[in-house]
């Protein structure tokens, strides 16, 4: 008999385990696992021990993830090898609203539009990884979804996630972001939300443990999405290709896990050549659903070890005394190791037309990446006079061989201003004939400015120059950048050359879509190094510089999310890299009745602030905006309440009291482009704050607005101008609504034992240059902003 409820009422499909545990033996928020499962602790009234729970009102077959069921029959089967033994678990029907039901209620989930999953940390083992399987709404559409958990070998309170098959229903993004819990239960918290960004409901889950039956070994491709079906495993270095990829898996790939630590390519042609893309898993476990022009059609398949290495690097040679980490010579002769890279580079034809090149480049230790041709574009000078490669359809023609080598693949690297005029066209006729780059490189001297006459700049107008410059480039074509020449010009002498790197080095190391720099000391001009065997004021800015470790990418925090706001022309993006923030917003404007801007948030509910350093702003307008945001929900035209920095207009706490409503602000003249920013909300007040150096703070405006239940916290930029994005660096950013940063020894609070941690760090090392994980604003010191920055979370 099919039994038929009402539209609000829910129809739920039990998948119970009879087991031999008694109802005495289990405890509350605890988690007991059985086949591969977490089951969490729900007892019905039969005293069955409930392994999942998928539920559903449509009367259509529902598939997720390989479990299919019927809310019209009942019927359970079993795919993709998630059930060992199908015939252990029965199904049966119930509504929660009848009172004469089985009357279940799942741990971590609350009834309504409020639906979360809770996971006790102390039940997720160190180096394994984990399936979640839930069913979410609205109730006239359910949707399946899919996460993958992989849990950090070195701690497991520390997840990444990878969200795998997205919605199968109507709504869309309903996975509303991941919470690190700090309670007594010690748990993860995956909220799930409505397509616009409000708190959705989750109506049944399974968390699935990925038993790793491998060797381990650095690659896993799997022959279906989401890591099921057939498989294989790739060892590091060599090459595969064709029928030489293991267990059959030539043109099977579906999806694939690529251990942290690693890159891997993967190629459609057993050459290497064509459609390709590089995937590098640099901090976590990388999980990935091939795209289409990809997915069962790999036959080329190598990976590497990434070397952990900082952006600066030299182009004068390998021995060059100023701390650099990676070096280039414009040929391929030199040798790399894991604590200083070379990075060969293919100067012209005569290092792309024959296979030995690629060869050569293909068998070099240590090497994982490749830079393309010099200056190809001048067809008078270097590598563009000789065999006509100045002309883009033949110089792209040796340009794919250098795929072959399964390296990471860099664009020929331009003079100033054909990045803008030369490129392009090779750009375009790369993405027609799928030929991969992976990141620009490019060359800037400030030619622009008329340097043999405009011989004294102010090098902070040489620096703004610089910053637009990068802008322009990373808008263009949306890829990291390696600058792998640049100085203030040979015709300026050396105070201007100081003056200028004193202001950009930092700048480089902190702007996210910059993955490595390289200056080059002038020929025949100011700012060498080394001059009568000593350093030069030159030589040792750039030696003192510290450096870091960067993988452009838009991988963000545990919980942390990003995505443009309304429509802008130019789409956004967020990066990511040890505590600093680089977003790119694009935007008219956050104003009026309805916004277009970039937003990186997390989900958060109740009292609390945020607080963020606005380090730089690439000035699109005056009127273009960074700051710190509390909004009920993802829509153009919801409410909010942020306190933002301006390009020209000085601060301002501006808010929307009502959805669709008009917008307002208070103004702050005095303050400039850059500065400290806070938010507060108690209760419906929110309040804005602003301050010059972290420690003095004036409020600038407060506003009674019900912001309620679930809402959206973050850092966000606009443009101001449709037609650009500007580049906002963040840092310092925390909030007692995620105070992941001052957790220091990773027991999921803010306690004594931290405090103790942050002394002991704090004598030992308060004005050492290194890094440590009590620097918090990442100025490469232990100081009072940071003491100032645990004391917040503390509270």
């Amino acid at each position: 008999m099919i039994a038929m409820f009402s539209f609000r009422k829910v129809m739920c499909i039990l998948i119970t385990l009879a087991a031999g545990i008694s109802a005495n033996a289990l405890q509350a928020s605890t988690f007991f696992k059985s086949n591969d499962l977490i089951i969490p602790n729900q007892i019905q009234t039969t005293g069955e021990l409930t392994a999942a729970v998928n539920c559903g009102n449509s009367a259509n077959p529902v598939t997720i993830a390989g479990i299919s069921f019927s809310t019209d029959t009942g019927n359970i089967t079993s795919g993709g090898g998630d059930f060992e033994n199908a015939t252990k678990y029965t199904a049966s029907l119930s509504d929660p609203s009848d009172p004469n039901g089985l009357n279940f209620v799942s741990t971590g989930i609350k009834s309504g539009w409020n639906g979360f999953i809770e996971i006790a940390l102390s039940e997720l083992e160190p180096g394994e990884t984990y399936r979640l399987q839930a069913i979410t709404g609205p109730s006239w559409s359910w949707c399946g979804q899919e996460l993958i958990l992989p849990v950090d070998e070195d701690s497991s309170g520390q997840l990444d996630s990878t969200f795998l098959n997205g919605s199968t229903g109507a709504t869309a993004d309903l996975l509303g972001g991941i919470w690190r819990c700090r309670n007594e239960s010690e748990t993860i918290r995956i909220n799930f939300s409505d397509h616009d960004g409000s708190t959705g409901q989750l109506l049944g889950y399974v968390l699935h443990k990925l038993t790793n039956n491998g060797s381990g070994l650095a690659l896993k491709i799997y022959s279906e999405p989401g890591l099921y079906g057939d498989s294989c495993e790739i060892d590091t270095f060599d090459i595969y290709s064709g029928s030489d990829i293991p267990a059959g898996m030539d043109n099977q790939a579906a999806s694939i896990l690529l251990k942290k630590g690693h890159q891997a390519v993967l190629g459609v042609n057993e050459d290497g050549t064509g459609g390709s893309r590089c995937y590098t898993a640099y901090a976590t476990d990388l999980i990935v659903n091939l795209p289409a022009e990809l997915a069962g059609d790999v036959s080329f398949v190598r990976v590497l070890e990434v070397n952990y290495l900082g952006k600066k690097g030299v182009c004068t040679g390998r021995d060059s005394p100023v701390n650099q980490q990676w070096f280039y010579n414009w040929g391929s002769g030199s040798s790399s190791s894991p604590e200083y890279e070379f990075v060969p580079m293919s100067w012209g034809k005569n290092g792309a037309d024959e296979m030995s090149d690629i060869d050569y480049y293909a068998s070099k230790p240590y090497v994982t990446h490749l830079l393309g041709f010099n200056e190809v574009d001048n067809c008078e000078g270097q590598s563009g006079q000789w065999y006509n490669m100045c002309d883009q359809t033949v110089s792209i023609q040796y340009f794919s061989n250098l795929q072959m080598a399964g390296l990471r693949l860099g664009s020929p690297a331009c003079r100033e201003n054909a990045v803008f005029t030369w490129l392009p066209y090779f750009a375009d006729l790369a993405e027609q004939q799928d030929i991969r780059m992976d990141f620009i490189g490019v060359h800037w001297y400030d030619w622009g400015s008329n340097p043999s006459v405009n011989t004294n700049p102010d090098p902070a107008n040489v620096f703004r120059r610089f910053k637009h410059y990068l802008n322009r480039v990373h808008k263009l074509y949306k890829k990291p950048i390696w600058i792998t020449e640049f100085n203030a010009n040979k015709f300026r002498e050396r105070p201007i050359q100081d003056g200028f790197l004193q202001l950009a080095l930092p700048y480089l190391e902190k702007l996210g879509y910059i993955e490595r720099y390289s200056y080059f000391e002038p020929n025949g001009g100011f700012g060498t190094f080394v001059e009568d065997g000593e350093l030069t004021s030159t030589g040792l800015i750039y030696r003192n510089q510290p450096t870091r470790p960067n993988q452009a990418n838009n991988s963000l925090p545990l919980g942390w999310d990003n995505r443009d706001i309304g429509s802008p022309a130019e789409s956004g993006v967020c990066y990511y890299s040890e505590g600093i923030y680089t977003v790119c917003g694009g935007g008219d404007d956050i104003w009026g009745s309805s916004d277009n801007f970039h937003y990186a948030s997390f989900d958060a509910e109740g009292d609390g602030f945020i607080t963020a350093k606005v380090e730089s702003m690439v000035n699109t307008s005056d009127w273009a905006k960074a700051g710190v945001m509390v909004r009920q929900g993802l829509t153009s035209d919801s409410k909010h309440a942020m306190m933002a920095c301006t390009a020209g207009q000085g601060a301002s706490f501006q808010y929307r009291e009502q959805q669709a409503g008009e917008s307002d602000s208070v103004k702050d003249a005095s303050a400039s482009s850059t500065g400290w920013l806070r938010i507060e909300k108690d209760g419906n007040v929110l309040t804005g704050w602003y301050s010059s150096d972290g420690s003095d703070w004036r409020v600038v405006g407060s506003k009674t607005i019900d912001i309620a239940g679930g809402f959206k916290v973050g850092l966000c930029a606009t443009a101001h101008d449709d037609s650009k994005l500007t580049d906002v660096i963040f840092s310092n950013v925390h909030s007692n609504w995620d105070k992941s940063v001052c957790d220091i020894d990773s027991d999921l609070e803010i306690s004594l034992a931290d405090l103790s941690l942050f002394s002991s760090e704090w004598l030992a090392s308060s004005s050492s240059e290194r890094k440590t994980r009590c620097d918090f604003n990442t100025d490469s010191s232990i100081d009072m902003l940071d003491l100032s920055v645990f004391a917040e979370n503390w509270k």
